[in-house]
């Protein structure tokens, strides 16, 4: 039977209805495909199910055998009443086949499985208001990322919200990100997590602080995630509470090059909040291959990430506390801690060991390193497009002036484009304080800016700038 479900599997959709009606003549061979595919656990198999049934006839439910599918009717509630007649006369129990309906939320579109969605929820609630605590373990087991949740809310919101409340407390191996956003909108949850929070140790406080950050935006779990924050006497409860603040990441690769980049650091406790939440794959995928700094006794060594875990350059096991600071490395930062690392030939998300470092070559506010630098205009177009930069909207006549912020620091260099000419000059280069521009709607003004020393800028953020505008002139 395995073979041949494996067969079933594969077989292309032209032949799937051929083999599906000639089933029908053995109603015990056609129940022990549907089973057999129901036991594989295989999510393409449970699409199979629903391609089966798609194609065969329909039961009557009166004795009289099958009657043609009508494509007209709502399929959902009937094809569920069909699969489940199948699994009952091999019985198969409800404990087991029920993983097939819970699949349905997780169904790709288009797809007949998909197309069972309300007949699925009809299903779930019905089972729900029967037995709640049975269809509750069923989803435990099932619903690993908490898409039907909302059922249970509505059969017994207060029931609801106190179970997964209570296995975000005290359980640690399940989709801890997905069940708080099953629970975004439970704002009644936030007085009993601000009571509770009052009472407990601080290793519980530090659980409640994480459920309470789905409610940031609430005014009283906002206040109060604001007051602790800088009040309760532990600091890994006060590092949880301060990813409050943390702006939403939608590019993990961009977000750890913006940190490299800026030399700016993260504590522990908020990289731990980014590998749960929402881009937590491609983050963990990117730092796989990448080199860190991490804060521990007082020092900052190399740290190598890998499946939830830091390791030293000899691969031991780093502990780090939630409050320390976590820094994607700069080849800066190498240079001191791990020169060996430098030009490594390793295949990274973006370029870290292998990247070009610039220092200033002397001091003062401009440099002319690049002046004289000819591009086709057409380079620069497709740089300047996928640079960063923008053009200030009070260059110097003859010319525009680009523009490129990091950080607290920013850089302007002139170019040279007239209007009937095919190529473009570079200029003179001038280091500002980002805050010195001035910025309207989408314009940028640079003229009332004062020029700072380039000795005054942190030197990442002042190779980082000489970086992006080297490779705008294709000089790197």
């Amino acid at each position: 039977m395995e073979e041949e479900i494996e067969g079933v599997i594969c077989l292309p959709r032209a032949e799937l209805e051929a083999y599906s009606r000639s089933l029908l003549g053995d109603r015990r061979a056609f129940n022990r495909v549907i089973v057999a595919l129901a036991r594989s656990g295989e999510k393409s198999a449970y699409e199979r199910i629903a391609d089966i049934l798609s194609f065969a006839p329909i039961e009557t439910g009166d004795g009289g055998g099958f009657t043609s599918a009508d494509k007209r009717e709502p399929k959902g509630k009937r094809f569920i009443d069909l699969f489940i007649s199948c699994c009952k006369a091999e019985l198969y129990p409800e404990s087991e086949y029920v993983s097939v309906i819970i699949a349905v939320k997780y169904a790709k579109p288009g797809g007949e499985l998909h197309s069972w969605r309300e007949g699925a929820e009809a299903y779930l609630t019905a089972m729900a208001k029967a037995d709640f605590e049975f269809v509750a373990s069923l989803m435990d087991k099932y619903d690993k990322k908490f898409a039907w949740y909302d059922i249970l809310l509505r059969v017994d919101r207060a029931r609801a919200i106190d179970r997964l409340t209570d296995r975000l407390l005290n359980e640690k191996y399940f989709d801890k990100p997905s069940a708080r956003t099953a629970l975004n909108g439970c704002t009644e949850l936030v007085g009993t997590l601000i009571e509770l929070f009052g009472v407990s140790d601080a290793a519980t406080r530090v659980k409640i602080a994480r459920i309470l950050l789905i409610f940031k935006n609430d005014h009283t779990a906002g206040e109060f995630i604001k007051e602790k924050r800088e009040t309760d006497p532990s600091k890994t409860v006060r590092a949880v509470l301060s990813c409050a603040s943390l702006r939403r990441i939608t590019d993990a690769v961009k977000f750890l090059e913006n940190l490299m980049m800026t030399g700016e650091g993260i504590t522990y406790a908020e990289f731990k909040e980014i590998e749960r939440g929402e881009v937590g794959d491609a983050f963990c995928a990117a730092a796989d291959r990448l080199f860190f700094g991490g804060e521990t006794n007082g020092a900052i060594i190399t740290l190598l990430y890998s499946n939830g875990r830091f390791y030293d350059t000899s691969d031991k096991h780093v502990k780090i506390k939630d409050e320390n600071m976590i820094f994607v490395l700069h080849p800066i930062d190498m240079e001191r801690l791990c020169p060996e690392l430098i030009g490594l030939e390793i295949e990274q998300p973006f370029l870290q060991v292998r990247r070009p470092v610039f220092y200033p070559s002397a001091d003062g506010s401009s440099s002319s390193r690049l002046e004289g630098t000819m591009i086709t205009r057409k380079s620069f177009d497709i740089n300047f497009k996928n640079s960063g930069f923008a053009f200030a909207a009070d260059g110097p006549s003859g010319g525009k002036t680009a523009v490129i912020s990091i950080g607290e620091y920013a850089l302007s260099i002139e170019c040279g484009i007239p209007p009937s000419c095919d190529t473009v000059d570079a200029g003179v280069i001038t280091f500002y304080r980002s805050g010195d521009l001035v910025k309207n709607n989408r314009s940028i003004f640079i003229k009332s800016a004062h020029p700072i020393f380039a000795s005054n800028i942190p030197s990442v953020i002042f190779s980082e700038l000489m970086y992006a505008v080297n490779k705008l002139f294709n000089c790197v």
